[in-house]
Parts: C-alpha cells; structure tokens; sequence
C-alpha cells in the first residue's frame, strides 16, 4: 500500500470533533489549508490525552503564559466527512525557527495493518491553545459518568457493577 502524507505547515483549521451520539461517537481531528482538507479518526482517550499533552507542552516553552487562544472554533467538522486513516500514534515536536508546535499523527489507512499514511500540523500556540480548548469541550460532551463506579451511563440506563446491579439513581439520593 502506498505511504499517504499530509502535510499542513500554515493550517486555516484544526479541529476534533465527533459523529453521532454519546456512547456511539466517533472521534476525527480535522485539518485544513487551502482547499485541502484531511480527517483521521482516533479515540476519545486519544483526543483527551493529545489536548492533556499538548498543553502541558505549551506551559513549559517560553512566552506561552502570554497566549491567547485564536478565536474559538464551534463550527461543525468539514463535509463530507471520509477518514484518511486511523491513528495509531501521536508524537509532538518544537519548531524553534517558526515557534510552531509540530503535531504528527500516524496510522494505518482503512483497511491497512501496517502504518503507512501521516498528518503532520504544524501549529502556532494561539492555534494549538484553541485545539486544546475544543478537544476538552468535544469530549466532556459525551456521557456522564456514574459517581459510583466511573462508567458512563448510557441513555438507557446504568447497571453499576458498584451496586450490584441496583437500579437506584444515586445522583438524586
């Protein structure tokens, strides 16, 4: 199979966002530059540990006390919406000559076993503090979780393993 690379050193956009309804979401982070655009689909705990990551990273390069993230993004992801591949894994870099954080998520296309495709973003830190924004508000829109044994509770209901499997609602007792 053939390596695919994206690659987006002045992205307009970079985005998670997600597909569906709690509990059946599909997680894709977004990029866009020109006319380009490429979607790779990952998972939920990928898209928290990336903005848990990233932002530690920010916090330790000088002058990043002072940014302000770019103008919120709250649109809907770019359609139609096809993933390029999946994402196996995430390394970060520092472009010390730009000041740019360099994102490269790799992973196999669909289908595919080994890693032969990649996105790699090169990020400014107003843009990489507005990715961190959104990706911990895409994912604390999911499911709640039960007070009692951390499992998100489905729209159905809730059996906690905790309780035994008691119905009770511990939220309003």
């Amino acid at each position: 199979m053939a390596q695919r690379e994206f690659v987006y050193k002045n992205p307009r956009r970079v985005v998670a966002g997600t597909v569906g309804q709690p509990g059946e979401r599909v997680f894709y982070i977004q990029a866009e530059q020109d006319s380009a655009v490429t979607s790779v689909e990952l998972e939920k705990q990928q898209v928290a540990a990336l903005a848990e990551h990233l932002d530690e990273i920010l916090d330790t390069l000088p002058g990043s006390s002072d940014v302000t993230p770019a103008q919120p993004d709250t649109g809907p992801l770019s359609m139609p919406l096809e993933s390029d591949f999946r994402v196996t894994s995430i390394t970060f870099g520092w472009e010390s000559g730009t000041s740019r954080l360099v994102l490269e998520l790799r992973g196999a296309s669909a289908g595919g076993i080994e890693e032969d495709s990649s996105l790699t973003v090169h990020l400014t830190m107003e843009q990489a503090r507005s990715f961190i924004q959104r990706s911990q508000l895409v994912v604390a829109a999911g499911r709640r979780a039960c007070p009692l044994c951390e499992q998100p509770i489905n729209p159905t209901g809730h059996i906690c393993p905790r309780a035994n499997g008691y119905h009770r609602n511990a939220l309003t007792d």
